[in-house]
């Protein structure tokens, strides 16, 4: 998913950078004839394309590193489309403005017009940016070790049961090679979904990203492998975990 983001991001780089595409920038689009003549739009498509260009940098970033994320980059990604708002915002209504534009007044219905379309706008683009900071940052991994199962309970993705009688073996785990995702979640907090890698073929994972402990099964319907956010909270549910497969076979 982040390499489509970065290959969309990239496409629309190239087609601002070269002065095109200005029917794609939100509320210029839309403007009049007259609040359009305040713009150089080659301009303003340049400037557009050299914030999306850092954001394909950043979203390309992510993607090189979404299994193992370094600790800058959950703080580069949202200070960089930050910086990049800002900066758009400041040289759109500066350096990408005509001087003496010629055009009449604007009549108050006009003026709504636009000051609705700017509203509009800049909501868009704050709930862009905080859908995108949640999904990158935030997330939790809930397991559950009940009677007769564990219960997995994800943020952003499907959650999971495994029953004690079927995990065959159970196994505490240090600085695994996770592999690549095959179908899942891939964040800078939390790694879940379909993985597979060469220890274990396709697998399970739920995961915090930066706890390099893990709990392993095997299972009769393959691996599952599962972590808290830190070391000792993994060690303590390996241990809960495997209390309650050794009561259960005891039954």
């Amino acid at each position: 998913m982040e390499w489509a983001i970065t290959a969309v991001f990239f496409v629309l780089s190239v087609v601002f950078l070269l002065g095109k595409g200005a029917f794609l920038i939100a509320g210029y689009n839309t403007a009049s004839k007259k609040e359009k003549a305040r713009y150089n739009e080659k301009r303003l498509c340049r400037v557009m394309g050299a914030g999306m260009g850092i954001l394909t940098v950043l979203v390309g970033l992510c993607a090189v590193f979404q299994d193992d994320p370094p600790a800058w980059l959950g703080v580069a990604v949202p200070a960089g489309i930050f910086l990049v708002i800002v900066g758009l915002l400041i040289l759109s209504n500066t350096v990408c403005l005509v001087k003496n534009p010629e055009h009449p007044e604007e009549t108050p219905a006009e003026k709504k017009k636009k000051l609705g379309t700017g509203i509009v706008t800049t909501v868009i683009i704050a709930v862009f940016c905080i859908g995108t900071g949640v999904l990158l940052l935030t997330g939790d991994v809930k397991i559950e070790v009940n009677e007769g199962s564990v219960g997995i309970e994800a943020s952003y993705w499907g959650d999971y049961e495994v029953a004690l009688d079927e995990i065959e073996e159970i196994s505490y785990e240090e600085n695994l090679n996770l592999g690549r995702r095959t179908g899942g979640l891939g964040s800078m907090r939390l790694l879940e979904g379909h993985f597979a890698n060469e220890q274990f073929g396709n697998y399970i994972l739920y995961a915090y990203v930066r706890c390099k402990s893990y709990v392993v099964f095997q299972t009769s319907g393959g691996v599952v492998v599962l972590n808290q956010e830190t070391p000792e909270e993994t060690k303590e549910l390996y241990e809960r975990i495997q209390n309650a497969v050794l009561e259960e076979r005891n039954q």
